[in-house]
């Protein structure tokens, strides 16, 4: 990767995390009424050491209308081949669902 590539990436990542990802003091699971009935497709990968499966696990159980698709030996980057792929087909199902 190049320096300025990652010199820019770092600093996205540090300008979020000053600003505690933009989230303010009541977590996303305290918001969950305002989703219950929205339909949703969350994509994870199970080896995702920045946002844990669990909590995934946790937000799928929470939204009534979600549905939780599990990449199995990817990570968090979109970047992996499999959940780079997962993503797109989770974006064209979604797209059919809207469409009928």
């Amino acid at each position: 990767m190049p320096d300025a590539h990652l010199l820019a990436r770092v600093r996205v990542q540090t300008h979020y995390l000053l600003h505690h990802c933009f989230l303010d003091q009541q977590p996303i699971l305290g918001h969950m009424t305002r989703l219950l009935a929205a339909p949703a497709i969350i994509v994870q990968g199970r080896l995702d050491l920045v946002c844990p499966p669990a909590a995934a696990a946790s937000l799928a159980s929470r939204w009534l209308a979600a549905e939780l698709r599990m990449v199995e030996n990817a990570g968090h980057l979109a970047s992996n081949a499999k959940l780079a792929s997962a993503l797109v087909r989770a974006l064209a199902d979604f797209s059919r669902r809207l469409a009928v």
